[in-house]
Parts: C-alpha cells; structure tokens; sequence
C-alpha cells in the first residue's frame, strides 16, 4: 500500500463553494458545485467538456439520494437540470485535465459506475433510464475502469462513498474504546466508517438549567 495526495481548491475562498479536487498523478480531476452557486461555475472553462456527473441531495426523511449521467457538455446537461429537476442540491463532475475525454469515453463509463453504485446500495439511486455500454477497443476500457476506481476514491474521500464496497469485516477485526471516568461508562466499537456506542454503556446525567435574560 502506498499513500494518495488529494488536492483541494477553494474557487472562492469558500469552503460551501465551487471546490476543484484533484488526486496525484491523475490526469482527471472533480468539480464540486452547489446548485446556488451554478452561474459562477458557467464562466469556467472546464464545465464546458464531456463529463461524468452525479447529483446528490438528501429527502425529508434524512435518505441519502443520487443521480448519475454523463454529458457532452457538463454546464449545459446541467443547467437544464437546475431548470428541470428541482430536487438536488449538489453536483460532483469528473473532468479531463487536458480536456481529451470522449463522449464514448463517459458513455462507457456511466454505465459501469450505475452498476456499480446499484451493487452496493449505499445511495437511493433515482436513474429511471437504464444506461447501455457502449463499445470500447480493449486497451480504453482497461483505462476507463481504472479512472472508475480513482473515481471511487476520490469521490469517497469528499464524503459522498456513493461506489465504495461495504465493510465486511467480521467482529474480530473491529476497534473498541473506554470511557470509564467520573460516573461516565461508555464502550464503542468502531471502523473506518461507523461507531457504535454498547447498549449498557452510561452517560453521567447532569442537571441542565435555562436562564431567560
């Protein structure tokens, strides 16, 4: 195993806005972009290419949601959306550095990455169209399925692990922490994911006072 740098850019110097990230040695790189802050994004040079893209947003029961696609000219795929689709709230694209992705190139891999996300059920995905592969000569497909596990790294590293394979390590191989110090007892386990606090474990109860001023 060998360690990844992830390079995060603040557009404008804000960290709710348009952020570029960028993994070492990847000639791709990820735009994120909130729905509020789409007119910014349509003078940049880069949404103007092929792109494959997802649109996440949560519902008012709190359940993670996504749609996946491609397009030939993200800006312009995603601007009807803003006008069509008034359920998402932000967009993560994938982009060429050098701007020499095709449109079969993010054909292609649309529909490993449906597959993909459908398999390991993390996202509720709203696709209603099921995407056909396309036809690729041998050495671009081996290509584009390696930018897919790039792709599923960086995208997890953000916090949206929308194709990332469940944990299935078995109990044995979980982290366990204490807490044991002035009427406080508590025992979780844990893994790079989730943690989970112990039925028994007891949180020393504190009288809580409000002050109206």
């Amino acid at each position: 195993m060998y360690g990844k740098t992830i390079t995060t850019y603040l557009v404008d110097w804000n960290s709710s806005g348009i952020k570029t990230v960028e993994l070492s040695n990847w000639i791709w790189k990820a735009i994120i972009i909130p729905r509020v802050k789409l007119k910014d994004a349509k003078v940049r040079q880069e949404v103007k290419q092929p792109a494959i893209y997802f649109l996440f947003w949560t519902d008012e029961n709190w359940k993670q949601l996504a749609y996946i696609w491609e397009a030939e000219n993200l800006i312009n795929r995603i601007w009807n959306h803003d006008t069509n689709k008034d359920f998402w709230d932000t967009v993560i694209a994938f982009i060429s550095k050098d701007n020499n992705l095709t449109k079969a190139d993010v054909k292609y891999l649309e529909s490993k990455i449906i597959e993909k996300a459908k398999g390991v059920n993390r996202y509720k995905l709203l696709n209603w169209v099921e995407p056909v592969p396309n036809n690729l000569p041998e050495h671009q497909k081996s290509t584009i399925d390696e930018f897919q596990e790039n792709i599923d790294l960086l995208i997890s590293a953000i916090w949206y692990p929308i194709i990332k394979d469940k944990n299935t390590n078995s109990n044995s191989d979980f982290s366990s922490l204490y807490l044991n110090v002035d009427g406080t007892n508590w025992k979780w386990i844990y893994n790079d994911e989730w943690f989970l606090i112990l039925a028994w474990s007891v949180w020393r109860r504190r009288e809580t006072i409000a002050y109206k001023w």
